[in-house]
């Protein structure tokens, strides 16, 4: 595994931790713990160079797809990688519910158990799980509600 720290423009630093595969983890800064970054290992340098810039434009206000980072999804079972890809699918700018989550991977009635998958999401952000909502709630979020609202406010999903 190679870690890679990687700066906010207003302080604070994200934690992702790759494999030779992709992504495995993502980590928000005040969870942000361990090295900085290692280098060598199997993972090319242009997944680290990618993953910075997207953040950087992310954080200053642009859209972006993080669609084209690779993600390790070794450790997740058939149905939790079913979630996360689908949810992986949502775009900038818009939010879905947990039951069309369930619907969407034909699993109607399975919202709280999407709901689990999502917060167990190893890379929040690149996996967009912030977009996704309860019905009438906001629902949860690993980092914290208020890292929910700063993306979804970001997006100009909430005033």
């Amino acid at each position: 595994m190679v870690t890679q720290r990687i700066e906010l423009p207003g302080g604070g630093a994200f934690t992702a931790v790759w494999s030779e595969r992709g992504l495995w983890r993502l980590l928000f800064p005040e969870t942000a713990t361990g090295p900085e970054v290692r280098s060598g290992g199997d993972v090319p340098s242009a997944w680290r160079e990618a993953l910075a810039n997207l953040f950087a434009a992310y954080f200053s206000g642009m859209a972006v797809d993080f669609g084209g980072v690779p993600v390790d999804f070794a450790g997740y079972t058939p149905f939790q990688e079913q979630v996360l890809r689908f949810v992986r699918g949502i775009p900038y700018g818009k939010v879905t519910t947990y039951g069309e989550v369930a619907e969407g991977i034909g699993r109607p009635g399975a919202a709280r158990a999407a709901g689990q998958v999502l917060r167990r999401n190893r890379t929040p952000l690149v996996i967009p799980c912030h977009r996704v909502v309860g019905r009438r709630c906001p629902g949860g979020f690993s980092a914290g509600l208020s890292w929910k609202e700063r993306l979804l406010r970001l997006e100009r999903i909430l005033p």
